[in-house]
């Protein structure tokens, strides 16, 4: 059996048998400061609706800059793929996220940002991240297709009852510290501008800068009940790229910055 050796202590694992799944979320939640340092880590007990059917997640991470936000499933090593988990992934990975999913979150934990929290539900679909007590390479390649990972957060104890946590697996990591948000060509709308994805990580001014491979442009920044485009002054600076999505940045002097999403 593994052991850990920590300050003259021997610590084993616990088997995810011997513990409710509450218990599990409970000890996540109470650790996730430390865990996902760059989320808030929220209960998220709200109905999802999707294609196939309803489902109520656990937890869910949002990323201090609002730049994302992950749907988190708590399983147990016992639990069943096919019948449980997988069903659950689907559920979250096609869910509609609306305006009653962010007042729920904003009313529990009122020092979000209300605005930026409702830009970043409504203009994206969530990652799912799947934490589990155990590793289960078995289901990496059910759960996939689903933008779905698997972060592993083993529990381990001494002879009196003290823990520690043991993390493995695909854990939820900060976004690149420039990333703000992908924009992309939207010709049903405008054959010039660029739809935002994600309009919570952008000041709601009338005229952004950005600079495109070292130049200066002038964008118009347009927002609608349906959402947030950038509309260019004069010709298109986008003209000469064929790519149809981009990625936004801000760099550390505070400079909006366009590349071609690879």
């Amino acid at each position: 059996m593994s052991k850990i050796l920590h300050n003259d202590s021997w610590y084993s694992p616990v088997k995810s048998n011997s513990f409710y799944e509450k218990t599990y979320e409970d000890k996540i939640l109470e650790n996730s400061n430390l865990l996902f340092p760059n989320y808030f880590c929220f209960y998220f007990k709200k109905i999802v609706n999707s294609m196939w059917g309803p489902g109520i997640p656990d937890l869910v991470l949002i990323d201090k800059q609002y730049r994302e936000w992950i749907i988190v499933e708590v399983e147990l090593e016992h639990h069943n793929l096919q019948g449980d988990v997988e069903q659950q992934v689907k559920i979250f990975s096609t869910g509609k996220f609306g305006r009653s999913h962010a007042e729920y979150l904003f009313k529990k934990h009122p020092e979000l940002d209300f605005e930026k929290l409702l830009s970043l539900v409504i203009g994206t679909q969530p990652s799912i991240s799947v934490i589990v007590p155990i590793a289960k390479p078995s289901w990496w390649k059910n759960l996939l297709p689903y933008n779905a990972h698997i972060a592993v957060i083993e529990i381990w104890e001494n002879n009196i009852g003290k823990q520690l946590l043991r993390v493995n697996g695909d854990q939820p990591s900060a976004m690149d510290e420039e990333f703000l948000t992908r924009v992309f060509r939207d010709s049903d709308v405008t054959s010039k501008g660029l739809k935002v994805e994600n309009s919570a990580v952008l000041p709601d001014l009338p005229n952004v800068q950005i600079y495109i491979d070292g130049k200066v442009t002038l964008w118009r920044q347009v927002r609608t009940a349906s959402g947030c485009w950038l509309i260019p002054h004069g010709k298109p600076p986008i003209d000469d790229i064929d790519s149809r999505a981009f990625n936004l940045y801000l760099d550390s002097s505070g400079n909006y910055m366009l590349k071609e999403s690879n």
